[in-house]
């Protein structure tokens, strides 16, 4: 898997949210901006139950959402954003880091 930074790549939670598919929350410290739909299938299939799709929110409303879930996050909280590069490996950009 490719990691960056949001700084490294020159974006923002804002800036990402505006593209992607979904954002989800393990319940605990896990939040993730997942960029396509193969993403949010692999959580899905995880059995995430804090999907919140862009068709059920906008990118305004994300946002909120992140950030309310972050919020209520234990210590450990993270917020990356994850895409499926098109061999079909992942690259994560690391927008808050663990424990940030």
């Amino acid at each position: 898997m490719l990691v960056t930074t949001a700084t490294e790549e020159n974006t923002t939670l804002s800036e990402l949210l505006e593209t992607a598919d979904s954002i989800a929350f393990d319940g605990c410290h896990k939040i993730y901006v997942l960029m396509d739909r193969e993403q949010t299938e692999k959580m899905l299939d995880y059995r995430y139950d804090n999907i919140v799709t862009d068709k059920g929110a906008s990118p305004s409303e994300m946002l909120e959402i992140v950030e309310n879930w972050y919020k209520r996050s234990c210590p450990f909280r993270l917020i990356d954003a994850i895409y499926t590069l098109p061999n079909g490996e992942e690259r994560c950009v690391v927008v808050r880091a663990q424990g940030e």
